[in-house]
C-alpha cells in the first residue's frame, strides 16, 4: 500500500498558526492532531515552516501509531501532533481510522527525541 501524497497542513500553537507539508493521513485524526488540510486558495497560516524547525522550537510533537491493517497485520506509522493537543493525542486517536482501512490501536510517544 502506497503513502498517501503530500498535501499542505494547517495547526495552531500559542496563538499562531503554522503550515507544514505533510503526507495526508490527517484528513479522520485532524480533530485529535490538531492538523488539517488546507486548500490551495485558503491562505490562513502566517508561518510557513519546515518540519524540523518546528520540532525542534517544541511547536510540533512526533506520536509512533500502532496501526492494524485490512490484512490483519501491524504496522507502524509515524505522526504529527501539535502542542496545543499533545496531552490528550494518545487517548482521542485510538480506534480511528488512518488511510487505506487500517485502524489505530494504539498511540506512544518515541523514546528518544530524534528531532528531524
Amino acid at each position: 500500500m502506497a503513502v498517501p501524497p503530500k498535501k499542505v497542513h494547517v495547526f495552531t500553537a500559542g496563538g499562531q498558526k503554522y503550515s507544514v507539508m505533510a503526507p495526508d493521513y490527517y484528513a479522520n485524526i485532524s480533530d485529535a492532531t490538531g492538523l488539517r488540510e488546507i486548500a490551495d486558495t485558503d491562505n490562513d497560516a502566517q508561518n510557513d515552516s519546515d518540519v524540523s524547525d518546528l520540532l525542534q522550537q517544541g511547536l510540533l510533537f512526533r506520536i509512533n501509531a500502532t496501526v492494524k491493517g485490512a490484512d490483519g497485520k501491524r504496522y507502524r506509522a509515524r505522526l504529527l501532533c501539535s502542542q496545543d493537543n499533545v496531552k490528550t493525542v494518545k487517548a482521542r486517536i485510538k480506534g480511528k481510522e488512518l488511510y487505506g482501512g487500517r485502524t489505530i490501536t494504539g498511540a506512544s510517544f518515541p523514546r528518544r527525541r530524534v528531532l528531524r
